[in-house]
């Protein structure tokens, strides 16, 4: 009988043992699931936000760079563009003006050329209208450019020979300068026949002996 109460008791201590520990576990896994847990996956929600925040602060920093580079590239590309065309209009502003200057010089040394001519100073008429012939080039002043050719092709040359025109090289100079000049001026052949002209009464010139009308 003592030994059957024995048991009961070792087996009544076990099972209250037994049920302790099960009770400390189980108080031990809610303390877990209810505070430890709530700190881990708070704690796990943190490092993937900041995670997740560092992630959008690279992509938009990236999105701002790229948009600062377009933005840079449109501005350049636009002031690239006003500048070339800021550029274009000086230079057809400059091309006007020396134009207009080359044309009231040229003009100006016509007007000697034809009065040195009136006064059969036919050297000197021969430098002025051959200046005056490059600045009619230069300033696209055709009309005038053709008389000024035909006043050194039927009256200047005519009247000059070798001495004369040997007394200055400047005189020669200037003369192959206009020939030059008109040489690249006569993109479609329109000056070929005054060329040639200029060229075999320059010939006959330089060939003549006898005293020229200076």
């Amino acid at each position: 009988m003592d030994e059957t109460l024995k048991i009961l008791e070792s087996v009544n201590q076990f099972y209250t043992y037994s049920f302790n520990q099960l009770v400390i576990l189980t108080v031990s896994i809610l303390s877990f699931t209810g505070i430890v847990v709530p700190i881990l996956i708070t704690f796990y929600q943190k490092r993937l936000f900041k995670l997740e925040n560092k992630e959008i602060e690279e992509s938009l920093k990236s999105k701002l760079q790229l948009e600062l580079k377009d933005t840079i590239l449109a501005i350049r590309n636009e002031y690239e563009e006003k500048d070339s065309m800021y550029q274009k209009k000086f230079d057809e502003v400059e091309l006007k003006l020396e134009k207009e200057i080359s044309g009231a010089i040229g003009g100006n040394l016509h007007i000697q050329g034809n009065m040195q001519v009136k006064n059969k100073a036919y050297l000197n008429a021969l430098n002025s209208l051959c200046k005056a012939s490059i600045h009619h080039i230069k300033a696209d002043k055709e009309t005038n450019l053709r008389r000024a050719l035909s006043i050194i092709e039927t009256k200047c040359l005519p009247n000059l020979n070798k001495k004369a025109l040997e007394i200055d090289e400047n005189n020669v100079e200037c003369f192959e300068d206009l020939l030059t000049k008109l040489e690249e001026y006569d993109s479609n052949e329109r000056y070929t026949d005054n060329i040639r002209m200029l060229k075999i009464r320059y010939k006959q010139a330089i060939e003549t002996e006898s005293e020229p009308n200076v």
